[in-house]
């Protein structure tokens, strides 16, 4: 009995192991915003215009607030950098830092934004991408940081390091500890006369310098061969799309740059230290990490040191411990699953950590279908809303809370917490299964003395 229980609690043990679940924390229709009057409202739902908005990153202070970018793709729509208001069921995206910064006539305004980041300071990082409607906005390319309370306290001017007719200004991270930005340029065209022409944009914040680095690398272009499928259906039914290099992210150490284009299953990296310095042989720095079965638009790394991914062709997010900083172009990668859902889960576009809370938010948009023009309003084609942002609990925390891990990668630091449980559970119980055969074998002995056996 005493072994058949020792079974059992280590089986209960290894059921204590944490499971990841993801869960809906809101389901949006259209995107509907913060409006000075009603008749501007009653205007915006009148043309339509909410046809154009497609929330994509998203981002969370330390206060809990959330903030998400609408990019200007489709047009000049009411904002492209909200903070979220939510009451209830509904959603209501507001402007950020206000109607001013968002109007894209006004000097310094934001025209477009997709990737941005939050600091420890709960500064925000708004990378602007210059272009809107497919169209460049000339000299509006930059870097905007902004207070929490919205005040304008640093602007980087990124016209220097882009191409009007190719740049797309995807996403960035921060190294505040060196004084590094890193951005990714997906560099597709505005129309068919360019050829696509990505590359990677470096940011010292020391000097106020700019420099784009590794242009049209080989790394940073998109896989001819992929044409990348989305619930059984090939996007861009014509051709296969071409995005170049689109996620990236910093490890925990602030040493590793981790990208990867979004029309590829390969994805990279390269040791920072080449670029802060700026390596004459930056190609000889580039690790090509291998496959993965899903071609994955936003990545984020950890306190913990994993490398999180959306994965677009699985309609899921995933994560992978330890990463090798090994050359193995032709090793397969496999994940940790932590969301999965073919309806509500379509087209993963963004990841972004609550740090307080151990939260990972992702935004799922359906692009595919949104920028073919094929997004129902009316009877939306999966699920029973268009866009829905998704929250899982992963105990994790960003890049930039630095690392909790040990040489080599490690998951952490330590014994996970079931596995100290389970350990301390093993010991008692092989500790009482000892005292129990002590307590026979001496029973055992006083019997036999006693001339009872």
């Amino acid at each position: 009995m005493a072994i058949l229980f020792f079974f059992n609690v280590i089986a209960i043990a290894f059921s204590a192991n944490p499971v990841l679940k993801a869960e809906i924390f809101k389901k949006i229709d259209w995107v509907n915003f913060t409006f000075n009057s009603v008749d501007d409202y009653n205007t915006y739902l009148s043309s339509e215009e909410y046809k154009l908005c497609s929330p994509s990153g998203i981002k969370i202070n330390s206060k809990g607030d959330k903030f998400v970018s609408i990019p200007r793709w489709k047009g000049n729509t009411p904002a492209t950098l909200t903070k979220l208001v939510v009451d209830g069921d509904a959603v209501i995206f507001s402007h950020f830092p206000d109607i001013q910064t968002n109007t894209p006539e006004i000097s310094q305004a934001l025209q477009s934004v997709l990737g941005f980041e939050i600091d420890l300071n709960d500064n925000i990082w708004a990378l602007d991408q210059g272009r809107i409607n497919n169209t460049p906005i000339l000299g509006s390319a930059k870097l905007n940081v902004y207070a929490s309370n919205g005040t304008l306290i640093a602007n980087y001017n990124l016209t220097d390091v882009i191409y009007p007719g190719t740049s797309f200004l995807n996403d960035l991270v921060l190294d505040l500890e060196n004084g590094f930005v890193y951005i990714t340029d997906s560099g597709i065209p505005i129309n068919s006369s360019y050829t696509i022409r990505p590359g990677i944009i470096v940011l010292n914040l020391n000097t106020n310098k700019t420099m784009r680095i590794l242009d049209s690398h080989s790394s940073l272009m998109p896989d001819p061969s992929l044409w990348i499928t989305v619930k059984g259906s090939r996007v861009n039914t014509n051709s296969p799309i071409e995005t170049g290099v689109d996620g990236i992210a910093l490890s925990c150490d602030k040493r590793t740059l981790y990208y990867t284009p979004l029309s590829s299953r390969y994805f990279y990296s390269i040791d920072t230290y080449a670029l802060r310095n700026n390596a004459s042989d930056l190609e000889s720095y580039i690790i090509n990490l291998g496959y993965r079965d899903s071609a994955s638009g936003g990545i984020l790394s950890s306190k913990k040191g994993r490398l999180y991914m959306t994965a677009l062709e699985g309609n899921s997010v995933v994560y992978k411990t330890p990463i090798s900083n090994k050359n193995n172009p032709y090793g397969y990668n496999t994940f940790t699953t932590i969301a999965m859902n073919s309806s509500y889960l379509v087209w993963p576009d963004s990841i972004g950590f609550d740090n307080e809370k151990g939260d990972l938010y992702i935004v799922a948009n359906q692009l595919q279908n949104f920028m073919a023009g094929n997004m129902n309003f009316t009877n939306p084609l999966n699920g029973d809303a268009n866009f829905y942002i998704w929250v899982v609990y992963t105990g994790d925390k960003s890049y930039l809370e630095g690392c909790s891990v040990l040489k080599g990668n490690s998951e952490s630091s330590g014994f996970p917490t079931w596995a100290a449980i389970l350990l301390t559970i093993i010991l008692i119980m092989v500790t009482i299964m000892i005292v129990l055969a002590l307590r026979k074998w001496w029973i055992s002995r006083r019997k036999h003395a006693l001339g009872l056996l």
